[in-house]
């Protein structure tokens, strides 16, 4: 219907990004409840149509929000969010991962691609109106993530922390991504299905 409510505000929703899950709804109410207080820069990664990180950036004003992602349309459809809810403490960069990602953060969330490319056909007639860049993350799903989580882990301020949303059987090997690549206070957090969904890290 071309738009979507999300967190007590709406946004315009359409095929330029991946339309919102009631579970990313979950991932930014956490966030909000966990954040250390005060000033901080925040970084969505692979923002989509701007949805996690706009809606934190509207919640806490006193944070610096830079929302990336690799798509131009999903960018565009971002920063047209971003005016529509007159959001002044966001910034946009169109970036391969790091690749064009300035400064560290004191916070980074991310909802990258973890469909396994073996579940496309069975995928229903509505998921597939997403875009494919959004939602397939190679073989096992985790190509995306199994390369941004050391890349994060060197982009985070010590006392800094990590969240990503992921598959529903994915929790153990994305855990053991972020022991690997030095986060501590490794835990992942169930979705309202009570489905491992949320890992979390912080880097001491």
């Amino acid at each position: 219907i071309g738009n979507v409510f999300f967190h007590g505000r709406e946004f315009i929703s359409d095929n330029r990004g991946l339309i919102p899950r009631p579970e990313t709804e979950e991932l930014c109410e956490w966030i909000l409840k966990f954040a250390p207080a005060g000033n901080g820069e925040i970084l969505d990664m692979g923002c989509g149509s701007g949805v996690l990180g706009l809606t934190l950036a509207g919640e806490k004003p006193e944070w610096s929000v830079t929302l990336a992602d690799v798509s131009q349309d999903a960018l565009d459809l971002t920063r047209e969010n971003a005016a529509a809810l007159e959001i002044t403490n966001a910034n946009f960069v169109l970036s391969d991962l790091f690749s064009e990602v300035g400064g560290n953060f004191d916070g980074i969330a991310a909802n990258l691609p973890y469909v396994p490319e073996s579940e496309r056909a069975e995928l229903t007639k509505e998921v597939m109106h997403d875009p494919a860049l959004a939602l397939f993350g190679g073989p096992d799903g985790l190509d995306v993530i199994r390369k941004f989580i050391p890349a994060a882990f060197s982009r985070l301020n010590p006392g800094g922390w990590i969240v990503l949303e992921i598959g529903h059987d994915q929790a153990s090997q994305v855990a053991g991504f972020l022991q690997e690549s030095g986060f501590t206070r490794i835990e992942v957090k169930n979705d309202l299905s009570g489905i491992a969904r949320f890992p979390l890290g912080w880097r001491d």
